[in-house]
């Protein structure tokens, strides 16, 4: 805290000292937040090239005073990446001393998130037990959520550091960019139990304030989501869809109460065939949130127009731009083998499109456009001439996108 920075590399010297200049580009100097009141030297602030990394453990608002100071600029203070399931599972071997499993790991990751600290201690029989009644806890006694997210950078809840966590927003990993998400499944889960039970509509207001929040607008869309997979499976009911690429072209859905869970793309592909098979139709949903593919699936044994796969893949989203990753489209078309009687007639192809189904809020559906597919190729055709490639990327041409808008103030009243 004394304000001298030295240059590291084969040697440690001062920087200023003879033959170490005082402008030297990208220097990232590491202060020691976890004092009641830590504000760097001075000196650090001279230096609009450096970069001032701050870490402390998380603190109430009265005692992160330097969350305020001035770094030489609005970009001079920057977040780290939260860290993934992998690296959090390699750095338990090397921080963790007592002897835990790694199902007793991923257990307690799976409740406190990849929090080195609390995860350990929540690891460790019968922690676990004890470390979701605090999360639950903090959950509960926090009177305005929406409040406690929209004031994350600056403390001042117990909820922060015990049931969410920020994360950068774009590459840079700049403090006023980042985006607010809960530390687990489970804890988004508890969130959006406690809120339906506090009072009626208390989860739409908790969506409304947060929606135009920059940091919260990812767990808005989340709890959008969250209420619109109830919304759908309150009962059987009829929308109309319209084409993202022709507004006048629509197709008539029949939505179903009849739901089925899946955890994996095996058990998706069991569902399917059962579906199939009694010509029944099914509303599939994966377990995780955040699946890889898409965020549920409709099958209808009959579908109003020819040309369309049985099978519907939907995607809720709050964003004008919601780029549809191929992976999920290859994963979905490896599920649907060609040797079970029933699944060839489902896979995608260009004579028989599967519907990619945005649901979107009402407010947005009139801007809507087409998505992009990241990672789609254009195919290469061979010709007298040689070879040429085609006008579009094959997986343009075998989905079609359509869109279903929906009130938001709908959806969450039927929940």
């Amino acid at each position: 805290m004394d304000g001298m920075v030295f240059i590291i590399g084969n040697t440690v010297r001062p920087l200023g000292a003879p033959g170490v200049s005082d402008d030297a580009d990208d220097v990232l100097t590491l202060v020691d937040a976890d004092d009641t009141v830590c504000r760097p030297d001075k000196h650090l602030f001279r230096h609009k090239q450096y970069r001032i990394l701050l870490t402390s453990s998380p603190k109430k608002n009265e005692d992160r005073k330097w969350l305020t100071q001035r770094v030489g600029d609005s970009q001079g203070m920057f977040m780290m990446m939260p860290w993934s399931r992998e690296e959090f599972v390699v750095a338990s071997l090397f921080l963790q001393s007592n002897d835990i499993t790694l199902e007793r790991l991923q257990e307690a990751s799976c409740i406190c998130g990849n929090i080195p600290r609390e995860c350990f201690v929540a690891a460790v029989s019968p922690r676990l037990s004890s470390a979701k009644d605090k999360i639950r806890n903090a959950i509960d006694l926090t009177d305005n959520l929406s409040r406690a997210i929209i004031n994350m950078k600056v403390g001042g809840e117990t909820v922060i550091h015990r049931a969410f966590q920020i994360r950068p927003l774009y590459e840079d990993r700049l403090w006023n960019s980042c985006l607010v998400e809960p530390v687990s499944d489970w804890a988004f889960s508890e969130m959006m139990d406690v809120l339906d039970k506090r009072r009626a509509g208390s989860a739409y207001e908790f969506y409304c304030a947060i929606k135009g929040c920059h940091d919260g607008a990812a767990l808005a869309g989340r709890t959008f989501e969250n209420h619109l997979h109830k919304f759908l499976k309150t009962s059987s009911r009829t929308f109309t869809i319209e084409s993202l690429d022709n507004r006048s072209a629509t197709l008539e859905i029949r939505f179903t109460s009849e739901t089925k869970f899946f955890g994996d793309m095996k058990c998706f592909s069991g569902h399917l065939v059962l579906s199939v098979k009694s010509e029944t139709s099914c509303y599939l949903q994966p377990l995780s949130p955040v699946f890889p593919s898409f965020d549920s699936f409709l099958y209808q044994p009959e579908i109003s127009q020819s040309g369309f796969s049985r099978l519907i893949a939907l995607q809720a989203t709050t964003a004008a731009d919601h780029a549809i990753k191929i992976k999920g489209l290859e994963d979905v078309q490896t599920s649907l083998k060609l040797k079970v009687p029933g699944m060839k007639h489902l896979r995608p192809t260009i004579k028989r499109n599967m519907i990619i189904l945005f649901v979107v809020p009402d407010t947005l559906g009139v801007i809507f456009a087409k998505q992009t597919i990241e990672g789609a190729k254009q195919a290469i055709k061979d010709t007298k001439k040689g070879t040429k490639k085609e006008k579009e990327p094959l997986w343009y041409r075998k989905t079609a996108q359509y869109i279903l808008a929906l009130s938001e103030e709908e959806v969450f009243k039927a929940t």
